[in-house]
């Protein structure tokens, strides 16, 4: 379920179809600029009801990674 909703996130910042995306999908292989992550951070935010720091953005390098920072997030509340 999270693994979908971020897809969606990204390819509607991206303009992509969310199909392309998978657990290995390199963030940086998207191109995803600085604005575009800072508008990412914020989009999962309200998606998801999490706080996300900026900070968050250098560590993640997989979709993957942004799932289980969010499933983590909402499991510790």
């Amino acid at each position: 379920m999270t693994f979908e909703r971020v897809c969606a996130v990204l390819a509607r910042l991206l303009g992509c179809n969310e199909a392309q995306f998978s657990y290995s999908t390199e963030l940086a292989d998207l191109k995803i600029d600085s604005f575009e992550a800072v508008e990412l951070l914020s989009s999962l935010e309200e998606e998801f009801g999490v706080r996300l720091k900026t900070a968050y953005i250098k560590k993640l390098k997989t979709v993957g990674d942004v799932v289980c920072l969010i499933d983590r997030l909402k499991t510790d509340g």
